[in-house]
């Protein structure tokens, strides 16, 4: 289904609060670049700007629209010519009408009531529990079962190395060597070193780098040191855009930005609070659900992020 205004334009459910500040009152001209089924990328002078239908949580520099009907189905094709002006965002026949909009705000640098709860041990286990559970082991999620000493034995078995685990080991080491011993160089090659390997549009090692981001950024604003965490995690981003695709890239610059996705931004958040641990699990388990290996990718990174 896919509701219409009386102008025929369908209305956007929400909108990225970065994303719409960012439009100039001129708009700026686009181009599909890529189309699926759930997701439209348009490349923009904003960089990478992507329509979602209702069915996705928002994203960062994304539209969420009243439409559950496949993209490939509105008749969008790449190449197509597009259009974002403040009140409305165009590709192809397709008109999304962004007046009326939810305006979200993705970035975990605004969320103040972040804290290093006492029990963040626990919750770990608790998350990397989810990942046992529910998670996907052709991708990174191994090495939350194999990395450390006595982390979560139980699921071991489950989740063996797989080759893309053996192949990065030694590389995510060496970013982790790199991070704890502040070495800032070190830190922009090894995140470099790791990015656009393994399965899925978004390959694994940047799903994980997003993850660890996304955890180092909502650490560093508990600990009252987002700046210093941001120089840091931009360095990462920019080192890793460069050795992947173009939506991963764009993934890797908008993490490193602290912009996260809605159901990675209520993970983070609820890991780095006094809340249930009930809660932290279903924020976990939404995450989970995303693609063949990203969600469980993502959730291995904050595992590892929020030890940094």
């Amino acid at each position: 289904m896919c509701r219409e205004t009386d102008e025929g334009a369908v209305p956007a459910l929400e909108v990225c609060h970065s994303l719409r500040r960012s439009i100039p009152a001129g708009g700026c001209p686009a181009t599909v670049h890529s189309v699926f089924d759930r997701a439209v990328n348009l490349v923009t002078p904003l960089g990478l700007v992507t329509l979602l239908p209702k069915c996705r949580p928002l994203y960062p520099f994304s539209v969420r629209i009243d439409t559950d009907i496949p993209f490939p189905a509105l008749g969008l094709r790449p190449d197509m010519s597009a259009m974002l002006l403040p009140g409305e965002a165009s590709a192809g026949t397709l008109r999304v009408d962004l007046t009326n909009a939810l305006d979200t705000d993705l970035s975990v640098l605004e969320r103040k009531e972040l804290i290093v709860p006492p029990d963040l041990s626990d919750r770990l286990e608790r998350l990397a529990g989810v990942i046992g559970e529910e998670g996907k082991p052709e991708g990174m999620a191994p090495l939350v079962f194999h990395l450390e000493e006595g982390s979560s034995a139980d699921y071991a078995e489950r989740f063996p190395h797989n080759h893309y685990t053996a192949f990065l080991l030694p590389r995510v080491r060496r970013l982790f060597d790199a991070l704890h011993t502040g070495q800032i160089v070190e830190i922009s090659a090894a995140a470099g070193a790791m990015a656009g390997c393994g399965p899925g549009l978004t390959p694994s090692s940047d799903d994980f780098l997003c993850g660890m981001m996304a955890a180092m950024l909502a650490r560093g604003g508990a600990r009252g040191r987002v700046l210093r965490t941001m120089d840091i995690t931009q360095r990462m981003g920019c080192a890793a855009r460069v050795k992947t695709n173009v939506i991963s890239g764009s993934f890797l610059i908008r993490s490193s930005q602290g912009l996260l996705s809605a159901d990675v931004l209520d993970t983070v958040g609820q890991l780095f609070s006094n809340g249930p641990t009930q809660s932290l699990e279903s924020a976990a388990s939404r995450v989970i659900t995303f693609g063949e290996t990203s969600g469980t990718d993502i959730l291995s990174g904050i595992y590892f992020g929020a030890k940094i």
